[in-house]
């Protein structure tokens, strides 16, 4: 009895006297903890959350501590560059405890810079040109497996979304160490091992609210066994960071050419360079496939977007090979993967904000302190109040000179990379990667989506990453074209 007052006590005190009660949204959201972490675990939050704000409106609150917002303005007042040079930390309950730490994501605003400038020497606009060569050898390889593999039937079936994990790994972590994690070559154990750990995260946030789920995870990472497997992912990086440490010198430029190029005093320790690479294989990696795959997709399911690509790209290049020899200049190819990143954001939940002592002004609303926020990324991009006929893939709204209806689309509402002083430092090298793969795939092949992948995007789940499921596309060799030899303006 006396729990049962005391729980009916707290969700009267959240649902109407708690500091964020003005805030739209649910009761039961408004009232307890566990709505919000069940739609984690069942992997449906993104959806859930855009249905939210389709009812509640720009911010919605959505757990007793907790408001999420899908406006331009909220993305520069949360993440932007604040006037008192004070960043909005990160919220404490949505990182994780690890055995080293990932410090370009968890540190404070010092720190955070002070890695960033050493890191930021590898994705310069020269360091990602001369990453080109390496990032086409892999796009060769994948782009010659497919061939060897339609070479005697056409219209063979494959699963472009294990191509592009495939792919996207061993790019991100070639580039990263010098040394692939080899999926291209059959070792899918370590893309594996990353997806697998990436369905546990909702336990974070569930360790946070409830004490005893701590304590158990606490036991549970003191037994040996479930410690090392907890940690196969970040330990297999590590021994592939330490061993290309060990030898300054490589056949190619990779990030640690460059980040040992510019280290000293007070550049970064062996464990923030290990932690940080971490995060720059596993983060780079899934969210150009994610872009990559969604493409395919989108393409295959709107074919008049698909024609004017591939006669984008065929007239462009008379040879594939020129795809990777220089930058692309596609207008229509940017457009198309602009417009991916709105429709099937590669990072589509919260990135979580929690605002300290005084509270904060976020787009005209008043947040009081220790709130968790952020904007929604999916509901942002998704609002019709942001984007004219949001749930239709129109590449031509990013054209330089859109069609009128989309002329007044709020692109600014949409970050894929986030914004202000953290966000996503890879995002020149991860357009460079999508694009160069997207064409020379489209180059090389015609392609036709399979029917039991017609639903694709709509039947995915999210935990801290979109849970792809095969996407088979039925490939054969490209119909003659005639090419024209005119170079990409």
């Amino acid at each position: 009895l006396q729990y049962i007052l005391y729980t009916a006590g707290v969700a009267i005190h959240n649902i109407y006297f708690h500091p964020l009660s003005k805030f739209p949204g649910p009761a039961c959201r408004a009232a307890f903890h566990l709505p919000g972490i069940w739609e984690m675990w069942s992997g449906w939050s993104v959806q859930n959350i855009y249905a939210l704000h389709e009812k509640y409106g720009n911010v919605v609150r959505i757990a007793p501590d907790a408001l999420s917002f899908n406006t331009a303005p909220a993305w520069k007042d949360i993440y932007g560059f604040q006037q008192d040079k004070k960043q909005i930390e990160k919220d404490y309950k949505r990182f994780p405890d690890v055995p080293d730490p990932l410090p370009i994501l968890t540190s404070n605003d010092t720190d955070h810079a002070r890695m960033r400038r050493l890191v930021s020497h590898a994705f310069s606009e020269n360091a990602i040109q001369e990453l080109l060569p390496l990032i086409a050898t892999y796009i060769d390889e994948l782009v010659n497996q497919i061939q060897t593999l339609i070479a005697d039937v056409d219209h063979t079936v494959v699963d472009m979304n294990k191509c592009f994990n495939c792919l996207s790994f061993d790019i991100v972590s070639g580039l990263s160490f010098g040394e692939a994690v080899g999926a291209l070559k059959g070792d899918y154990s370590y893309i594996e091992t990353f997806f697998a750990s990436c369905k546990l995260y909702p336990i974070i946030p569930t360790a946070y609210e409830y004490s005893a789920v701590k304590m158990a995870l606490d036991f549970m990472m003191m037994i040996p066994k479930f410690r090392k497997t907890h940690e196969m992912g970040y330990l297999a990086t590590k021994a592939k960071v330490e061993r290309r440490m060990e030898h300054e010198v490589s056949k190619y430029r990779d990030f640690m050419t460059y980040i040992l190029r510019h280290n000293d005093e007070r550049g970064m320790t062996k464990s923030e360079i290990t932690g940080s690479t971490t995060v720059l294989v596993n983060a780079g990696g899934e969210a150009t496939a994610a872009c990559m795959a969604a493409a395919i997709y989108y393409l295959l399911r709107n074919p008049d977007c698909m024609e004017k690509l591939v006669k984008e790209v065929r007239e462009a290049y008379c040879n594939r090979n020129d795809i990777t020899a220089r930058p692309l200049h596609l207008v229509y190819l940017n457009a198309v993967v602009e417009e991916v990143l709105r429709i099937y954001p590669p990072t589509p939940g919260l990135f979580s904000r929690r605002t300290g002592v005084g509270g904060k002004n976020i787009d005209g609303y008043f947040v009081p302190p220790n709130t968790s926020l952020g904007v929604h990324p999916y509901s942002a991009n998704h609002s019709s109040a942001n984007f004219t006929n949001p749930q239709k893939f129109v590449p031509e709204r990013w054209l330089p000179i859109p069609p009128s209806e989309y002329s007044y689309d709020i692109r600014d509402a949409r970050q894929p990379w986030s914004t202000g002083p953290r966000n996503c430092i890879g995002r020149s090298l991860a357009y460079l990667e999508i694009r160069t793969s997207l064409a020379s795939v489209l180059w090389s092949f015609d392609m036709m989506l399979c029917e039991e992948s017609r639903e694709w995007a709509s039947e995915q789940r999210y935990n801290i990453v979109w849970n792809r499921p095969e996407l088979k596309v039925k490939l054969s060799r490209r119909r003659s074209i005639d090419c024209n030899t005119m170079n990409p303006s």
